[in-house]
C-alpha cells in the first residue's frame, strides 16, 4: 500500500484508537501500527502543532507500508506494518500521470 499524498499518524497508540472509534461509532474499526526505521521515518510535527498533545508524525507521498501481522483488539483490527519511505521521490507532474 502506497499513498500519493503526505499521511498522518500519532505516536500516541490512545490517540490513533480514539480516532478509529470517532469515525465508526463505536463499530469494529482499523489501526495501523507503523513501524518506523533509523532511515524510514516520518517528520514529528508537535513542536508546531495547533494540537501537540496528539504526537503527530507526518509520513511523505509515496511512503509504502508493508504488512507484517495483524491481531484484534477488542472491536479494533490492528495491523502491524514497517514503514519504507521513497528515497526517490518523484515530481507532482510524474505522480499526476500514474493517476
Amino acid at each position: 500500500m502506497a499513498s500519493t499524498a503526505f499521511t498522518s499518524a500519532s505516536v500516541d497508540k490512545t490517540i490513533a484508537s480514539d480516532y478509529s472509534q470517532l469515525v465508526q461509532n463505536q463499530k469494529a474499526a482499523i489501526v495501523f501500527e507503523i513501524h518506523q526505521g533509523l532511515r524510514d521515518r516520518g517528520a514529528q510535527l508537535e513542536w508546531l502543532s495547533q494540537w501537540p498533545h496528539e504526537r503527530e508524525v507526518v509520513l511523505p507521498p509515496m511512503s509504502g507500508l508493508e504488512v507484517q501481522s495483524t491481531r484484534v483488539d477488542g472491536v479494533t483490527l490492528i495491523i502491524s506494518c514497517n514503514l519504507a519511505v521513497n528515497l526517490k521521490p518523484a515530481t507532482i507532474e510524474q505522480i499526476i500521470t500514474q493517476k
